[in-house]
């Protein structure tokens, strides 16, 4: 890494030949371009005052007549004053830490300047790059100079050149220097995305969860009802099996009284026999027994099926009807 003093030295070579590196730039313009037949170029190595600052470097179009205003003096004397427009400068200004900060003026009149007092191009930190950044620094200038001078031509190049360097480099107003503009810009830009986006993930995040949520409770309660409905079919299918058991009981109970009535016959001789009782008597009584008792029988049949139709009525069905 280079000291202060290789760093200084380094500046002071590119001072001393500075007068032959810009002239060569501004004779390589056309003698009719409009930037050199209204101006002229100064190249003070040591500065424009005396030449005694060993610090500084001045690149910049002299001062030029635009016109003459009539001014009233103290006793009414009539004076001619003559306005002057002052060009364009380029500037290298070295730091105590032998640095160099490298500055665009604009060209301006009395009455009429751009917002800006300047343009910070870079700072370099080491003077030796100085004669590499000359003719970027040059190209810099003349489009300046074209865009912010009363007589110049500016082209849509110099336009948007100039429009360039005022948003993505440093500029100073009333003597203080000013943050990028576009560093300004983009922040804002972040900070709009960051709040806004960060406001929006999180109501995102949110509603994923609040529905992931609800979805799950949903599908536990169908599965819950699910079980529900599955233990119903089953004890149902259960209950049906049993009412065929009981249906096949009453069935064979059915079987049994028919067969009773032969053995009733059988047993009604001999019981009118033991007893002394009239066959006719006997017969009327064993008849309404058996009547009462097949009637019972048959009710209990016939409401076990009613009942096993509507249970097979209701497994046939859908669950939600």
């Amino acid at each position: 890494m280079s000291t202060r003093r290789d760093r200084a030295n380094d500046f002071k070579t590119f001072s001393a030949k500075s007068e032959d590196t810009f002239n060569g730039f501004w004779n390589d313009i056309s003698k009719e371009d409009n930037l050199r037949t209204e101006n002229d170029l100064n190249v003070c190595p040591k500065g424009a005052i005396g030449g005694l600052d060993e610090t500084l470097i001045e690149i910049f179009f002299g001062f030029k007549y635009h016109s003459w205003q009539k001014e009233l003096g103290d006793n009414f004397n009539v004076t001619n004053k003559a306005k002057i427009i002052e060009g364009a400068r380029l500037e290298y200004k070295l730091t105590d830490k032998s640095h160099v900060i490298c500055t665009l003026r604009p060209s301006k009149t009395e009455n009429l300047r751009p917002f800006e007092d300047g343009i910070v191009l870079e700072i370099l930190k080491e003077p030796s790059k100085l004669e590499a950044k000359s003719k970027q620094h040059w190209e810099y200038l003349v489009s300046y100079m074209r865009t912010t001078d009363v007589d110049g031509h500016p082209s849509y190049y110099d336009h948007l050149k100039t429009f360039w360097l005022r948003k993505t480099k440093r500029c100073f107003y009333n003597g203080k220097l000013a943050p990028r503009k576009i560093s300004e810009k983009l922040s804002s830009v972040f900070i709009w995305a960051f709040t806004v986006g960060l406001s929006g993930a999180l109501i995102f995040v949110i509603t994923i969860w609040l529905n992931t949520n609800s979805e799950n409770k949903v599908v536990n309660e169908l599965g819950g009802i699910a079980t529900e409905l599955s233990s119903i079919v089953h004890n149902q299918e259960k209950l049906l099996n049993e009412l065929e058991t009981l249906k096949l009981i009453t069935n064979n109970q059915k079987i049994s009284l028919k067969k009773q009535d032969d053995t009733n016959d059988f047993l009604l001789d001999i019981n009118r026999l033991t007893h002394g009782v009239s066959s006719k008597q006997f017969e009327v009584e064993h008849k309404e027994m058996r009547k009462a008792v097949l009637l019972a029988n048959e009710a209990n049949i016939a409401a076990l099926e009613n009942i096993l139709l509507m249970l097979k009525d209701k497994k046939t069905k859908p669950a939600g009807n």
